[in-house]
């Protein structure tokens, strides 16, 4: 089931620890308007991968789906495509612990 359709996205990589596999998230953002505020997700961990002409569906552990815009994703030649707010949740996010932002050249089926 489709849940989220996020503006902005990008995959982090989350390393193997001694209690679960090297796993792959979603980060979703959305810009926020005049009445409404910006705002951020992280999904429970990609499960399956679905590609279509414009867009990637990815489904995580928890049932959700994220159906994200391939011209969406977040972070191109170095640039950020998020708002600053969700720029520094996801910098936050990923400082340390060898988390990693994947390239937007990635093929995201080959993730599961």
């Amino acid at each position: 089931m489709i849940t989220e359709t996020p503006e902005q996205w990008v995959v982090i990589s989350l390393p193997a620890t001694a209690h679960r596999p090297e796993h792959w998230r979603v980060f979703a953002g959305w810009r926020g308007g005049y009445l409404s505020e910006d705002r951020w997700k992280l999904n429970s961990g990609i499960t399956q991968v679905v590609e279509e002409a414009e867009h990637i569906i990815f489904y995580g552990a928890s049932g959700s789906g994220y159906r994200c815009h391939k011209q969406g994703y977040g972070l191109k030649e170095g640039l950020y495509l998020f708002s600053s707010y969700c720029q520094g949740v996801l910098e936050y996010k990923t400082a340390g612990e060898g988390i990693e932002i994947l390239p937007h050249t990635t093929d995201w089926t080959q993730l599961v």
